[in-house]
C-alpha cells in the first residue's frame, strides 16, 4: 500500500474515532498520530510520547474495529513513539497456533468486543441501577444455561451518548464467554447490520448471500445490537430483523438492544417491532448524579494510576455532567497537561485547563417552575395562562416550548411534567415535545431561541 493510501486510510479512522471521544482527548492524543508502516494485517502507528501511547491504548479495540472494517479484513495496530527506530519484529508475520478460548485477541477479532468493558469496571448509581441489574442477571443466568433467556427478553437499554449502554452490552457478553467460551455471540451496530443486509441484496448471488446472512444471525445464543433507532425508515431491513428477532425469541435466545430513546419515540418503526421491543424489559440510563460521577472519576484515576486530590475530583464531578465519556476525556486532558508541565494537580489548574475545552456546568438548579417563569417572561404569557386550559396559538406554543425544556433539562417524568402544567396527560406532554422537536428541525430562528433559553436556565455566561 502506498504511503498516500496509508495516510488516507488513517485519516478515515481518525474521522470515525473523533465522533466517539471528547474533543480535547482527540486533539491532544489522536490528531498527531499517523501510520508509518504496515505488513499484512499489522499497522504501525506513530504517537508522540508514552503518555499519548497509554491514552490511545485504552481505545485500541475501537481503533482496530474501525480499521478492520475499512480494509475489510482483520487489522492489528502496534503503537510506537519513534518513527525510525521501532522494533522491526513488530512487522514480522507470525504463525499462531490455536487461539485461546477466551483472551483479548479473541474478544476483539472474533466477537468485536472490548475486553475492558466488564461489570467490575462499571460504576453503579441511581441513574443506571435497573439497566445494570438486568444486564448482570442475564449474564449470570446465561453463564449457567445458554437457553434460559426468558425473564428479560428482549432487554432494551436507552439513554444519551456516552452513558454506558455499550459498556453494559459488552459486559454481558464478556461475562458469558468466560463460562461459555463456545457460546455463539454477535455484537453489531445497527448501521453495520443494515449495510450487511444491503450488501446481500446487491450481490450477484443474492439468494446465497441472504441465506448466509440468515444463518449467521438466526443461530446465535445472544444477539447484541447497538443504536437500534437507526432502523427507523429502513423498511426492508426492518422486515428482515423482525424475522430474525422472532426466530431467536422463540428459541429462547437472548436479545439486547440499545437506543438513544425509548421504543415508542423511534419514528417510522413498524408496530410489530415496537410491540416486541416493549414485550421485554425497558431500562433507561440517565446522566450520572454527582456521587456517581465522583466514583467514576476515582475508578478511572485508580485504573490509570493517577494521583489526584479528592477535592479536584469533587470539583470536576460538580461541574462536568454531560456524559461519562466527557468525564474521562476531561480527566485525561488534565493529567496530560499536569504531566507534560510537571505541575501539581489543583482545583485552580483544573479550572484553567478545562474551561476552554469542556463545557462547565453551573451549580444552578433547574426547576419546572423556573422554566415556566422564564418562558412566560420571554413570550409575554401569564403564568396562569401557561398552565391553564386556554389554547390560542400565542399561549399553546410557549406552553409546548416550556414542556420541551422541562423534558430536556430535568429528570422529571412525563406524568410529573403534566402535573405541573395543569394536570395534563403524559400523552399531551409528549405531543407538545414532539411538535417542538419538529419545529426546531425546520426553523433555525426557533432553534436559536431555545438554545438561548437553555443557556439562561443553566446560568451560563452570555
Amino acid at each position: 500500500m502506498l504511503d498516500t493510501d496509508l495516510n488516507l486510510l488513517w485519516e478515515k479512522v481518525k474521522t470515525e474515532i473523533q465522533s466517539q471521544i471528547a474533543r480535547p482527548t482527540y486533539d491532544i492524543f489522536f490528531e498527531p498520530t499517523s501510520i508509518i508502516a504496515c505488513n499484512d494485517d499489522t499497522y504501525i502507528v506513530y504517537t508522540e510520547n508514552e503518555i499519548s501511547k497509554n491514552a490511545i491504548e485504552s481505545h485500541l479495540a475501537v481503533l482496530e474495529e474501525i480499521l478492520s472494517r475499512l480494509v475489510q479484513s482483520s487489522a492489528h495496530i502496534k503503537l510506537v513513539t519513534d518513527k525510525t527506530n521501532f522494533d522491526p519484529s513488530l512487522l514480522e508475520k507470525k504463525s499462531h497456533g490455536k487461539a485461546s478460548t477466551y483472551d483479548e485477541k479473541t474478544l476483539r477479532e472474533k466477537f468485536n468486543l472490548n475486553p475492558n468493558y466488564t461489570f467490575d469496571k462499571f460504576i453503579i448509581g441511581k441513574s443506571n441501577q435497573l439497566a445494570h441489574a438486568a444486564s448482570l442477571s442475564i449474564a449470570e443466568s446465561m453463564s449457567k444455561d445458554l437457553s434460559c433467556a426468558k425473564k428479560f427478553n428482549p432487554l432494551f437499554i436507552y439513554g444519551g451518548s456516552g452513558l454506558g449502554k455499550t459498556h453494559l452490552m459488552h459486559a454481558v457478553a464478556n461475562h458469558i464467554l468466560k463460562s461459555k467460551p463456545d457460546a455463539n455471540v454477535i455484537y453489531v451496530t445497527t448501521e453495520d447490520f443494515i449495510n450487511e443486509f444491503i450488501d446481500c441484496i446487491r450481490s450477484t448471488n443474492t439468494r446465497d448471500k441472504i441465506d448466509s446472512f440468515k444463518e449467521k444471525y438466526r443461530h446465535v445464543d445472544i444477539l447484541l445490537i447497538d443504536d437500534i433507532q437507526f432502523l427507523s425508515d429502513k423498511e426492508g431491513t426492518q422486515e428482515e430483523f423482525f424475522h430474525t428477532f422472532n426466530t431467536l425469541y422463540q428459541s429462547n435466545k437472548q436479545i439486547i438492544l440499545t437506543s438513544d430513546r425509548p421504543p415508542h419515540e423511534i419514528k417510522k418503526l413498524e408496530d410489530r417491532l415496537l410491540t416486541r421491543f416493549k414485550n421485554g424489559l425497558t431500562a433507561d440510563i440517565k446522566p450520572p448524579d454527582t456521587e456517581t460521577r465522583i466514583a467514576i472519576l476515582k475508578n478511572i484515576a485508580q485504573f490509570e494510576g493517577y494521583d489526584i486530590p479528592d477535592e479536584v475530583l469533587s470539583f470536576m464531578a460538580d461541574n462536568i455532567n454531560s456524559s461519562i465519556r466527557e468525564l474521562e476525556g476531561s480527566l485525561l486532558t488534565l493529567m496530560t497537561y499536569a504531566n507534560l508541565n510537571a505541575v501539581g494537580v489543583t482545583i485552580e489548574l483544573a479550572k484553567d485547563v478545562l474551561q476552554s475545552d469542556i463545557k462547565v456546568s453551573p451549580t444552578k438548579q433547574i426547576t419546572i417552575e423556573g422554566i415556566q417563569n422564564l418562558v412566560c417572561q420571554t413570550y409575554g404569557v401569564r403564568f396562569n395562562d401557561l398552565i391553564g386550559k386556554k389554547r390560542p396559538q400565542n399561549i399553546a406554543f410557549p406552553r409546548q416550548i416550556a414542556m420541551f425544556l422541562c423534558r430536556e433539562l430535568t429528570d422529571f417524568s412525563l406524568p410529573k411534567i403534566g402535573e405541573s402544567f395543569g394536570g395534563r396527560d403524559h400523552s399531551t406532554i409528549l405531543h407538545g415535545i414532539e411538535k417542538i422537536k419538529d419545529s426546531i428541525s425546520k426553523d433555525p430562528a426557533l432553534k436559536a431561541n431555545i438554545a438561548q433559553l437553555k443557556s439562561e436556565l443553566r446560568g451560563e455566561k452570555k
